[in-house]
């Protein structure tokens, strides 16, 4: 029994040292810690990518946080497609008679205001003074308009509470649509998710104009720097490569669902009016997929 234990740790530790071995991430950078630098210019540098990764490490999580509510609203499993949440949201909007019409988002002054602040300060001098997420404050900013010809009137926004999502009664094995909350409320935790959606493309669209931007800064960066820096610098390129990528798809992401969110509020066959601004400007939309 001894020597057939020894062969075998034997063979357990050859195996060990012939197969392949597991990528060792090597810089702070690759790990995604903030690094900080010899300089008050490379610190904030730096800062910007942290504070943008940590924004990204959070995103899936916090578009799960928008449809988490609608789908239990609706007495649905959490993993329930978009479809199938649509079809339920139909369901009860009918059973209530609830009066769809064309909607679109205004942008306002307000919302840009908190994601320029927001872009601003993730630069903070010592890469930790990031400023509160902007998410809650830009969907909160953003207006949404019910449009009727020439003219439209803003929808107040309906916040449906926690418990008010928790004292939905559900029974198990009943048709999708024939339980849940009634149809006011479902409205408007799908306004929350447009809001949210929209919100979250915004900033995602920003994150890759910033990622861009310390781009072209980094080879400015690595003139100068301490040898033991240069690796950091280094990784940094493809890291904000990688952040402008994730960025991109999180706004492909973001829009798939505020379309899937606006059409559902609106009548079956009607199309969406543009997006506009405080001016009434049309927002470009170019980033839709």
């Amino acid at each position: 029994m001894r020597a057939s234990a020894a062969s075998l740790g034997a063979l357990l530790t050859v195996a060990a040292a012939c197969g392949p071995a597991l990528p060792v991430r090597r810089t702070r950078v690759d790990r995604e810690e903030r690094v900080v630098a010899d300089s008050d210019a490379r610190t904030r540098w730096f800062a910007g990518l942290w504070a943008m990764q940590r924004v990204l490490a959070q995103a899936d999580l916090r578009r799960l946080d928008a449809l988490g509510p609608l789908r239990s609203m609706l007495c649905l499993p959490a993993d329930a497609g978009l479809p199938q949440v649509a079809a339920a949201a139909r369901v009860r909007f009918g059973r209530d008679a609830i009066q769809q019409g064309r909607v679109r988002l205004r942008r306002t002054s307000e919302a840009d205001d908190a994601l320029g602040a927001w872009a601003e300060s993730i630069t903070a001098t010592n890469g930790v003074a990031v400023s509160e997420h902007p998410l809650a404050v830009i969907e909160g900013a953003l207006r949404l308009e019910q449009v009727r010809g020439d003219d439209a009137d803003e929808v107040l926004p309906r916040v449906v509470s926690a418990a008010e999502v928790a004292a939905v009664q559900c029974v198990a094995h009943r048709t999708a649509g024939e339980q849940g909350a009634a149809g006011p409320l479902v409205a408007a935790q799908v306004a929350a998710v447009l809001r949210r959606s929209a919100a979250q493309g915004m900033i995602f669209e920003r994150m890759r104009a910033l990622s861009e931007g310390l781009q072209g800064q980094r080879e400015a960066m690595i003139q100068g720097a301490p040898p033991a820096l240069v690796p950091e610098l280094r990784a940094a390129e493809g890291a904000l490569r990688g952040v402008a990528a994730r960025a991109v798809m999180q706004m492909h992401e973001s829009a798939r669902l505020e379309h899937w969110a606006q059409g559902l509020l609106m009548p079956d066959g009607e199309v969406a009016p543009p997006e506009v601004d405080d001016l009434g400007t049309q927002v470009d939309d170019s980033t839709t997929p």
